[in-house]
């Protein structure tokens, strides 16, 4: 009776077990697991809110509707499926040591030689009125990257009453090089100025801007090659560019304590000689890469006598003919008191291009009394989205101060 009666107890404890741990379940884990999968549910469904977005990207939300204006998109700026080759032999840009990527041909078109343009009504209103265009270059490190990452910017301006043009332009991956883009560059321009003739728009000036590799494109052009511009340009606008393709540029990318002062370009020149040592191994990849975007000119036997694991033949006529490149697309040697109006922002930690290339061209411009407005924003990397309410304002500024370049030099 007794073990009876005792049984009938442990079952009784059992279930009581069995209830608590039901009761905990239920209190503890089902509340855990529906605020899981409420948290993935919102993760896939719910988007962060424009005004989130918009200080993400600089306030550059931007949509076109035909409210605003008229859009033409993927014009093709080839001629007769040509692009003309303006570095071809006994032009007056061309040199023996390019020979090899500049044969007396113009260059076929590709699916990337085409443009968009926006025009606002205002434009196509007042017609006889000076007319300010923005064109536009987009970043990708000239290897990858299209013009719609780019959109927003032309929306934005064309939203403000300005004709602009997105450009799309070749990659440097095959046998194209850099001095194509030049000509393309120009070929839109004058596929551009037909274009609005054909709407009898008149009184054309231009600005050339771009994001990244399409800012050293935009200041490449604008200092070296403005006389082949079929509409003059104005001014220049460079959201985080590079000058060039010297390495040591690129490599000095902390900028570590160098945003604290103004520096001069020999205090630069001393950083980069004392506190730079690139390794073997960097120069090395960064040669290879040179001659991958020009085209692969020099063949690979060329370039094995020129490099190997361990040495660098810096006087071998594969490495010189890079390191002429190199020279021959550095926006510095084009800067003179000539030079064009020229707006820069940078980004104050950029490990991409480096605020180095902020302070180099801020010195070169400012030694030439060549007017410019250079602004960084001091917490933001190279793609310049703002990380605070400083930044923010930043690029409110430096675009208020886009707008005032137009309002001079457009209208």
């Amino acid at each position: 009776m007794e073990e009876e009666k005792y049984g009938k107890l442990l079952e009784k404890k059992e279930e009581d077990k069995e209830k608590n741990f039901i009761c905990i379940y239920i209190l503890i884990f089902i509340p855990f697991t529906l605020c899981f999968i409420t948290a993935i549910f919102l993760l896939l469904t719910i988007k962060p809110s424009d005004e989130t977005i918009k200080k993400f990207k600089g306030g550059f939300i931007e949509n076109w509707s035909d409210y605003y204006g008229i859009k033409l998109l993927n014009l093709s700026y080839s001629k007769d499926d040509k692009i003309k080759n303006t570095f071809a032999k006994g032009e007056k840009n061309f040199d023996s040591k390019l020979n090899s990527i500049n044969l007396n041909l113009d260059y076929e078109k590709i699916p990337n030689n085409n443009y968009d343009i926006y025009i606002p009504y205002s434009s196509l209103e007042n017609k006889k009125n000076k007319n300010g265009i923005f064109f536009f270059l987009h970043g990708g490190f000239y290897i990858s990257g299209n013009k719609k990452e780019i959109e927003y910017l032309c929306i934005r301006y064309a939203k403000l009453g300005y004709i602009t043009v997105n450009i799309e332009f070749s990659l440097l991956t095959n046998n194209n090089n850099i001095f194509r883009i030049m000509d393309e560059i120009s070929s839109a321009i004058e596929s551009t100025k037909k274009k609005l003739e054909e709407l009898n728009l008149e009184n054309l000036v231009c600005c050339l801007g771009g994001i990244s590799t399409g800012a050293h494109l935009a200041l490449l052009y604008s200092y070296w090659l403005k006389s082949n511009s079929k509409i003059p340009i104005e001014f220049v606008i460079n959201f985080s560019g590079n000058l060039n393709l010297d390495l040591s540029n690129f490599y000095i990318n902390k900028g570590k304590n160098i945003l604290e002062g103004n520096l001069t370009l020999n205090q630069i020149e001393n950083y980069k000689t004392n506190k730079s040592i690139v390794p073997l191994s960097y120069h090395i990849e960064w040669i290879k890469y040179i001659n991958a975007i020009n085209g692969n000119i020099i063949k690979d036997d060329e370039l094995h006598k020129a490099l190997s694991r361990t040495s660098i033949n810096f006087k071998s006529e594969a490495y010189k003919s890079l390191e002429y490149i190199i020279n021959k697309t550095s926006i510095i040697k084009y800067i003179n008191k000539d030079t064009i109006p020229t707006l820069s922002l940078y980004g104050g930690k950029d490990k991409d291009i480096g605020i180095l290339h902020y302070f180099i061209l801020k010195e070169k411009l400012k030694e030439n009394n060549v007017e410019h407005y250079f602004s960084y924003m001091k917490y933001s990397n190279h793609q310049l989205y703002p990380e605070n309410e400083e930044d923010l304002n930043k690029t409110r500024a430096f675009h208020s101060k886009i707008l005032s370049y137009a309002n001079k030099y457009f209208d």
